[in-house]
């Protein structure tokens, strides 16, 4: 009777040795393409570009942030109090521009900056970790875009304190 077993054992126990060393040799060299760097490298970052290090100088501090993504702008909408800022974050892959824009409904914030256009203006492109403030001392609805994207765009809601 277990004469009739024998062929089955064997193949099974020769089965389960294979299985045995494949477990070991997974085990003892790693998954298959695993790399044995890490996935992600650390961020470290580099020191501040003088522009950087200028407008931290110049900073009050900020009430909301924007953060200009690779999908625009986050959040797209923002409230605050009349006399509060609003610091807009380069954290896209782009460049980006933050300027006021006007419509019949809600006017260009009034002014005029040293870039020739609205004082809601950065006057400039900032590059990927950069950051631009700006104090709003008028009340009503500013509207803002990337003048380098005008297709993603924004609403800073400035009411009295």
């Amino acid at each position: 009777m277990f004469s009739d077993l024998k062929g089955p054992i064997a193949l099974l126990a020769i089965l389960l040795g294979v299985l045995a060393a494949l477990y070991l040799w997974f085990i003892v060299a790693g998954a298959p393409g695993k790399d044995a760097s890490p996935i992600a490298e650390e961020f470290v970052p580099g020191s501040p570009s003088p522009e950087v290090r200028a407008q931290l100088e110049k900073s009050r501090g900020f009430e909301v942030l924007i953060s200009y993504t690779d999908i625009g702008f986050e959040p797209s909408e923002a409230a605050i109090n009349r006399g509060e800022s609003v610091r807009f974050t380069n954290n896209s892959s782009h460049d980006l521009w933050v300027a006021s824009e006007g419509t019949t409904q809600n006017p260009i914030y009034p002014g005029r900056s040293e870039c020739g256009g609205s004082p809601f203006d950065s006057c400039r492109a900032l590059a990927p970790r950069e950051f631009w403030e700006f104090t709003f001392e008028e009340s009503g609805t500013w509207l803002f875009r990337n003048n380098l994207d005008k297709e993603q765009s924004g609403a800073v809601r400035v009411q009295v304190k």
